[in-house]
């Protein structure tokens, strides 16, 4: 992986840290983990990954979830740090 610029934070999904807390709530069976990669690889964090321009600059970042070839997803306004805005609901658009 690149080394991180100055300011920069890396966040990685890892089924090692998710695995468990599936298995501990029921949701999955060890047995079903088995096979399971430890980490997500980096070839699939690049396909979901999307960049958005912020007021502090570039973001990359996991992208929407659902693709759906009718209503391709997106967010209207972009990622802000804590305390940008101010505490409102923005204004509808339209």
């Amino acid at each position: 992986m690149p080394a991180l610029l100055p300011g920069e934070q890396r966040s990685l999904p890892s089924v090692h840290v998710a695995g468990p807390v599936l298995v501990d709530r029921g949701e999955v069976s060890t047995a079903a983990l088995k096979d399971v990669a430890k980490e997500i690889p980096q070839a699939d964090i690049d396909r979901w990954s999307v960049e958005s321009d912020t007021p502090v600059g570039r973001l990359r970042h996991l992208g929407p979830t659902a693709r759906l070839s009718e209503t391709p997803p997106y967010w209207a306004r972009p990622s802000v740090p804590l305390g940008y805005n101010e505490p409102a609901w923005p204004a509808r658009a339209g």
